[in-house]
C-alpha cells in the first residue's frame, strides 16, 4: 500500500509507483511555458527557455537513499483520482502543521451568501474562495481565522493591502495594532494570533522556525499565486489551512492552474447575482462614449497608445464628462495605464476646473504621499482621482459611483476588476455609470471594446476548476500524524543561550549550530567507526590492550609499559620502527 505524505507538498515514493501512474502525473503537472510561446511570438531566441514547467520533483533522501516524487499540495484531490482509476491502495498520512488553538475576538455579521463559504473552507481547509468586488472577501477570510483558532498569516503582495489587512483585523478581531505581527516594509515581527506579511520580503526569510509558526496561510488576491515567488513563499508553509481569496481566477498567460495546484481547487464561489439579490452589490450602467482618434500607429501598439494619450480632442472629451459629473457632487475615478496620461489629464483638470479638488493615485508617489491622497479619498475630501493599475486592487472606497476607462484594456479580469471598484453600496449614493471611451477607427482598440462588450452585456463569471473529489470525503481519508515542527522554540532559545554563553576558540556543546563563518571541527579519535579498533593481549604482560590495525600474528603487540621498557633493546627499536610505520600508513589512508 502506498503511503502518500501531505505536509507543505506531498511525498510519494518513486519507485514503487507503477510507471503508468508516473506517466499519468507527470502529465497532469506539465503545463506549457507562456515564456517560451511568448518568445516565439516575438522570435527571439529560446535557447535558454524551457518549452513546457514541470511541477514535480524527484529527489532523494540522503539518510535513507530513497526517491521521493514530490508535488504540489493542491495537486492531491486529483492524485487521489488518479489512483482511484488505476484502482492502487494509498494511505494518507497527515503532517500538516496544527499549532496550540488561540483565541479571536471576532465581532463578524456574517451576511447569508457568506456562509456558506466560511463553513466550506472550514471542512475544506485548502482551497480558493472565489468572489466578486465588494462580496467582503475580507471578512470572510478573517472569519475563517477566528473559527480555526491557529495562529495565521494574511500574505498580501502590496502596502496598501498590508495596511488595508491590518485596519480590518483591528476592527473586526479586536486585536490591538501592537499585536498584529508585521513582515515587510523593513518591518519583521511575529504576532502572537497573526501576522501580515508581504511576499516579496518573505522570499528569502522563510526559515525553517518561521515556516512552523503558523497553523494557518491565506493568500490575498491568489490570482498571483502562479508567480515564481508567490508559489514559493506559499508552498514553504506546511500549515493545516492553506486558503486563497481572489475576484478573478483566470490568468491571461494560462497558468492559472498552478495557483489551484498550489493552495487547492475551488472551495465556494460567490457570484454576481448572489450579491445584487442581497443588495450588497449594485449594478452599474454603462455608457460607451465614441472618440475620433485615429492613428498611422495601428500596427505598433506601444506607439499607438502613446499617441492616444497624447490625442488633445480625446483628452478634452474625457475632461469634459470627468467635471460634468464632479459638479454634480459625484466621486470620480479615472484609470489610464499610463503613469504621463494621469498626470496630463490631472494637470489639465486642475486649469480647467480649479474649484474642483483631485489628486492622482499612481505608483510613482512615495509612501506618505499615496496614503495622504488614500485618506482624503477616504474622507470624501477629494471627488476626482486620476489612477494607474495601482487602483486595481485592494482600492476599497465604497462612495465612489463613476469609472472612465481612459485607455482601451484587452484583459476581462482587469476590467471586472476595475468595475468592482464602483459597484459597493454606500451611503448616499444612488447609482454607478461606466463610461468607456471607444476608440472605433483602430481596428485592434475596436476588437478590445467587444470584448469588453460582453463583459459589460452580462457581467458574465469567470470559470474556476472545482476539485475532482468532495472535500469532506477528502478530509476523512487521512490518517493523522502530528505535524512536529523540525526546530522547536525552546531549541531555539537553549541554541542563543548558548552562543551568548562560549568564548571565542571555545569547542561548541553538542546540540548547538556553528556561528557563520566558523570551520566545522575536526574529527575526534572517539567517533572513528569502531571497526578501525582492536582489542588484544600484551605479549609482554598479558594486559589487554587496544590497537588501531587487526593483529596479524607476525608481530608482537605491547602494552605502554612494556613497550617503554624494550625502547633500549634492539627488539625495542625494531618494534618502534615498525609501529611508527603502521601509524604513517594509517594517517594516508
Amino acid at each position: 500500500m502506498d503511503k502518500i505524505r501531505v505536509s507543505s507538498f506531498i511525498a510519494v515514493n518513486y519507485v514503487a509507483l507503477p510507471d503508468i501512474l508516473k506517466q499519468k502525473i507527470v502529465k497532469e503537472l506539465t503545463l506549457d511555458n507562456p515564456e517560451y510561446s511568448r518568445m516565439l511570438h516575438l522570435s527571439k531566441p529560446v535557447v535558454n527557455v524551457s518549452e513546457y514547467q514541470t511541477l514535480y520533483q524527484v529527489t532523494t533522501d540522503k539518510k535513507t537513499h530513497q526517491k521521493w516524487l514530490i508535488l504540489p499540495r493542491g495537486f492531491l484531490p486529483t492524485l487521489l483520482q488518479l489512483y482511484k482509476e488505476a484502482e492502487r491502495p494509498f494511505q494518507l498520512i497527515d503532517q500538516r502543521l496544527t499549532l496550540p488553538e488561540v483565541s479571536f475576538d471576532s465581532k463578524i455579521v456574517l451576511r447569508d451568501y457568506q456562509k456558506p463559504t466560511v463553513e466550506k473552507a472550514m471542512i475544506a481547509k485548502s482551497g480558493i474562495i472565489q468572489a466578486p468586488c465588494g462580496s467582503g472577501k475580507t471578512m470572510i477570510g478573517l472569519e475563517i481565522i477566528a473559527r480555526a483558532g491557529q495562529p495565521s498569516l494574511w500574505l498580501v503582495h502590496t502596502k496598501e493591502l498590508m495596511e488595508q489587512a491590518v485596519d480590518r483585523i483591528q476592527q473586526y478581531l479586536q486585536i490591538p495594532q501592537s499585536e498584529i505581527g508585521i513582515i515587510g516594509d523593513n518591518r519583521q515581527n511575529v504576532g502572537e494570533k497573526i501576522t501580515v506579511g508581504m511576499v516579496q520580503s518573505l522570499e528569502r526569510k522563510v526559515d525553517i522556525k518561521l515556516a512552523n509558526s503558523f497553523g494557518l496561510v491565506l493568500l490575498d488576491e491568489a490570482h498571483h499565486a502562479p508567480a515564481k515567488t508567490f508559489s514559493q513563499v506559499v508552498s514553504a508553509f506546511p500549515a493545516l489551512y492553506r486558503l486563497g481569496l481572489t475576484a478573478t481566477p483566470y490568468r491571461r498567460d494560462g497558468m492559472h492552474p498552478l495557483m489551484y495546484y498550489t493552495i487547492g481547487y475551488t472551495i465556494h464561489k460567490i457570484t454576481h447575482a448572489d450579491l445584487t439579490q442581497s443588495g450588497e452589490l449594485m449594478l452599474p450602467k454603462v455608457e460607451l462614449m465614441p472618440t475620433e482618434f485615429s492613428s498611422r500607429y495601428n500596427d505598433d501598439y506601444p506607439k499607438l497608445i502613446k499617441a492616444l494619450t497624447e490625442d488633445e480632442a480625446r483628452n478634452k472629451l474625457i475632461l469634459q464628462k470627468v467635471a460634468e459629473e464632479a459638479k454634480a457632487g459625484h466621486y470620480c475615478l479615472v484609470l489610464s495605464e499610463r503613469i504621463a496620461h494621469c498626470e496630463l489629464l490631472h494637470e489639465k483638470f486642475q486649469q480647467d476646473v480649479p474649484e474642483i479638488k483631485s489628486a492622482v493615485l499612481v505608483g510613482e508617489l512615495n509612501q506618505p504621499e499615496r496614503q495622504k491622497v488614500m485618506d482624503e479619498l477616504r474622507n470624501r475630501e477629494l471627488n476626482v482621482v486620476f489612477a494607474t493599475k495601482v487602483a486595481d486592487e485592494g482600492l476599497d472606497i465604497g462612495h465612489l459611483d463613476r469609472l472612465f476607462i481612459a485607455t482601451p484594456y484587452r484583459s476581462a479580469h482587469k476590467v471586472k476588476q476595475q468595475v468592482g471598484r464602483i459597484m459597493r453600496p454606500a451611503e448616499g449614493k444612488s447609482d454607478a455609470i461606466v463610461y468607456d471611451f471607444v476608440d472605433g477607427k483602430i481596428p485592434v482598440l475596436q476588437n478590445q471594446v467587444e470584448i469588453r462588450k460582453d463583459i459589460y452585456d452580462s457581467f458574465m463569471e469567470l470559470e474556476s476548476i472545482e476539485a475532482p473529489l468532495d472535500f469532506e470525503t477528502l478530509e476523512n481519508l487521512f490518517t493523522r500524524e502530528e505535524a512536529k515542527p523540525k526546530v522547536e522554540k525552546e531549541k531555539f532559545d537553549k541554541e542563543r543561550e548558548l552562543r551568548k554563553e562560549r568564548r571565542p576558540g571555545e569547542e561548541r556543546r553538542f546540540g548547538e549550530e556553528r556561528r557563520p563563518g566558523e570551520r566545522r571541527a575536526r574529527r575526534q579519535r572517539s567517533e572513528k567507526p569502531a571497526r578501525r579498533e582492536h582489542q588484544v593481549e600484551c605479549d609482554g604482560c598479558g594486559k589487554t590492550v587496544v590497537v588501531p590495525f587487526a593483529p596479524d600474528g607476525k608481530r608482537p603487540v605491547y602494552c605502554d609499559e612494556c613497550f617503554e621498557a624494550r625502547k633500549s633493546t634492539s627488539l625495542g627499536r625494531a618494534l618502534q620502527q615498525a609501529f611508527s610505520k603502521d601509524s604513517s600508513q594509517r594517517r594516508r589512508r
